[in-house]
C-alpha cells in the first residue's frame, strides 16, 4: 500500500483517477447532450440510464481529489491567478474561434460574458470551484481545529443537512445545495476529503473497496429505475427520480468516496514511463473540461454529431469517443495554453504570498484550543 503523499508530491494513482474522472464526466455529457432522453424507450432506456448514472459520482471525485490536497496546502495566490487566467483564456478564445468558423456575428453581450467566464457563469463548475478555493484555507483551519470525534459529528450533521434531508423530503429547499451545483456541496466534499487526509486509516483491501463501489453504483441504478417506475405509476411522469442520481445523493456520495479510497489503497504503479505518461495526461484534465464543456463548443460537439445518429450507435460511439475526446482536448491544451502557462508561471508573487502565509500561520494557532 502506498504512503499518503505530502503536498507538492504527486500520487500516480490519484492522477490516474483524475484522468478517469474527466473521461466519465465527458461520457455523462455525451449522454446528457447527445441523446434526446424523451424519445427513447425499452432496452435503450435502461442502457442510457446506466451509462448516465455510472458517470455521475466522478464530478464529486474530482472535487474530493482537490480537497484532499488543499486541506494541507494553504492558499496560493499564484494558483488562483492561473486558474482564472486559464478559464478566461479558453472561454474567450473558443468563443472567438467558433464565431469565426461558423460565421456567427460577435455580440458585445456575449463577448463580455466570455471575458468574464466565472462571473458570467459560463462554467458552473469553475464558478463554484473558484469560490471554494478562495475560502479553502479558512475552512481548513476550521477542520483542523476539531478533534477526530468532533470531526465525525460534523460530517454526520452536514451529511444529514445537505444529503439525507433532500432525499427524505424531496421538496425541501431550506438548506438547498442545488443538487450538488453549489459551494455548500463542494465544501461538504471538501470536509470528507479533509477527514480522509487528516484522520482516516487506509488499511483496506482495494479490491473489496472497488466491489463496494460497484455495489453502490448498482444501488443507485436500481433505485433510480424503481423511483422512476413508481413515479410514472402514480401519474407524476418520472418526477422525483433524480433525488437518487444527484451529486448529493447518499449512494452517489458513497460511490465517490469508495472509488477514491480504492485509488488510495492500491499499490502505486512502479514503471516510470507509465507514471510520466499519467502525469502528462492529468496535467491537462481541467483544460479538457474547459474545452469540451465550453458553451460554444458544446453546441457543435453534441448537437451536430452524436445527436443525429441512431441512439444505440450514439451510446457505442460515446464509450470510445470519450477517451478520444480527452486526448484531443489534451493535445489542444499542450499547443495552446501550456506555452502561456509556462510564461505566466514565472511571475513571482512572494511579497503577497508571504503576507497571506503570515496571516494564516496566526490562524493555525486556533488548533491549540482543541479539546477531546
Amino acid at each position: 500500500m502506498s504512503k499518503v503523499p505530502e503536498y507538492g508530491k504527486r500520487n500516480v494513482n490519484i492522477e490516474m483517477l483524475r484522468i478517469i474522472s474527466m473521461i466519465f464526466i465527458i461520457l455523462g455529457h455525451a449522454m446528457l447532450y447527445g441523446i434526446d432522453a424523451g424519445n427513447i424507450s425499452g432496452s435503450l432506456y435502461y442502457i442510457y440510464s446506466f451509462l448516465r448514472i455510472i458517470s455521475i459520482p466522478f464530478l464529486n471525485v474530482y472535487v474530493i481529489i482537490s480537497g484532499y490536497f488543499l486541506v494541507n496546502s494553504g492558499f496560493k495566490i499564484k494558483k488562483i491567478f492561473l486558474f482564472w487566467i486559464q478559464t478566461f483564456f479558453y472561454s474567450l478564445a473558443l468563443y472567438l474561434l467558433i464565431s469565426l468558423l461558423t460565421g456567427t456575428q460577435i455580440s458585445i453581450k456575449t463577448l463580455l460574458y466570455s471575458s468574464l467566464p466565472i462571473s458570467g457563469n459560463r462554467y458552473w463548475f469553475s464558478r463554484v470551484y473558484f469560490g471554494m478555493y478562495i475560502l479553502s484555507p479558512f475552512f481548513s483551519v476550521f477542520l483542523k481545529a476539531m478533534t477526530k470525534r468532533q470531526y465525525k459529528l460534523f460530517l454526520w450533521i452536514i451529511t444529514s443537512l445537505f444529503c439525507l434531508w433532500r432525499m427524505i423530503i424531496p421538496f425541501a429547499t431550506t438548506l438547498n445545495s442545488e443538487g450538488g451545483n453549489s459551494i455548500i456541496w463542494f465544501f461538504t466534499l471538501y470536509a470528507y476529503a479533509g477527514y480522509l487526509r487528516l484522520h482516516f486509516n487506509r488499511n483496506f483491501n482495494y479490491k473489496k473497496l472497488f466491489l463496494l463501489f460497484c455495489a453502490s453504483q448498482l444501488v443507485t441504478y436500481i433505485g433510480y429505475l424503481f423511483i422512476n417506475f413508481l413515479s410514472n405509476s402514480i401519474g407524476l411522469a418520472g418526477k422525483g427520480s433524480s433525488i437518487i442520481t444527484e451529486y448529493t445523493s447518499i449512494t452517489v456520495l458513497a460511490s465517490s468516496l469508495l472509488i477514491f479510497l480504492t485509488a488510495l489503497n492500491m499499490d502505486q504503479i512502479k514503471s516510470k514511463k507509465i507514471q510520466n505518461a499519467i502525469y502528462y495526461f492529468s496535467n491537462s484534465s481541467y483544460s479538457v473540461y474547459l474545452i469540451h464543456e465550453n458553451p460554444d463548443v458544446r453546441g457543435l460537439l453534441w448537437s451536430n454529431t452524436l445527436y443525429m445518429l441512431n441512439p444505440y450507435l450514439t451510446m457505442g460511439i460515446s464509450l470510445i469517443f470519450s477517451p478520444l475526446l480527452y486526448i484531443l482536448c489534451m493535445l489542444i491544451d499542450k499547443i495552446s495554453w501550456k506555452p502561456i502557462y509556462n510564461i505566466l508561471n514565472k511571475i513571482q508573487w512572494m511579497p503577497v504570498q508571504k503576507k497571506i502565509d503570515n496571516i494564516m500561520e496566526n490562524q493555525v494557532n486556533l488548533q491549540t484550543y482543541k479539546h477531546d
